[in-house]
């Protein structure tokens, strides 16, 4: 407030919350359409978390960008599938199993047993709900093997065809 007033703008604290609070749809609604377009236009994209303690609940920020743009999100955890999650911003978050989810999937160590009798064919999930459902169904119950899936999912979604979000992904 008081660099406001510094700067001889005349503004109570009370519009100034109303400004910062009030009516946000269409500052979010631009904040994912960077983010769209940063991505579109990027070769190269830059990915941090910080953590922060507030009302004493953990909270993290991510960020997504590079030398063109930055993108924002507050969120309460600090994962692969969280960013995954903050990449699809704006755009239907799918869990497609596709050559770039299995290859991610093997390159994680996933058991080859278990993925030989996974029903890979066609699986095209655009719903949290029910790809929980089918990991359900194929029997995956271990928390490491449902985190893997549905990361490999994620990315398969993010580089399925119907994206334009062709580029070389490279995930460690």
């Amino acid at each position: 407030m008081e660099q406001l007033h510094d700067l001889n703008i005349d503004i109570s604290s009370g519009q100034l919350s109303n400004l910062l609070t009030k009516k946000q749809d269409i500052f979010h609604d631009e904040k994912n359409e960077i983010l769209s377009v940063g991505v579109a236009v990027s070769q190269v994209l830059h990915t941090d978390d910080t953590g922060a303690r507030h009302a004493g609940k953990n909270g993290y920020c991510t960020h997504i960008g590079n030398e063109l743009f930055a993108w924002f999100e507050s969120t309460e955890s600090k994962s692969r599938i969280n960013f995954l999650s903050c990449l699809s911003q704006g755009i239907e978050q799918r869990y497609v199993l596709n050559e770039g989810a299995l290859e991610y999937i093997e390159r994680q160590k996933f058991p080859k047993s278990i993925l030989a009798n996974l029903n890979t064919n066609n699986i095209d999930i655009n719903e949290q709900k029910a790809w929980e459902k089918w990991l359900t169904e194929q029997g995956i119950k271990r928390p490491r093997h449902r985190k893997i899936l549905t990361e490999g999912a994620l990315i398969g979604g993010l580089v399925s065809p119907r994206r334009n979000f062709q580029r070389t992904c490279y995930y460690e």
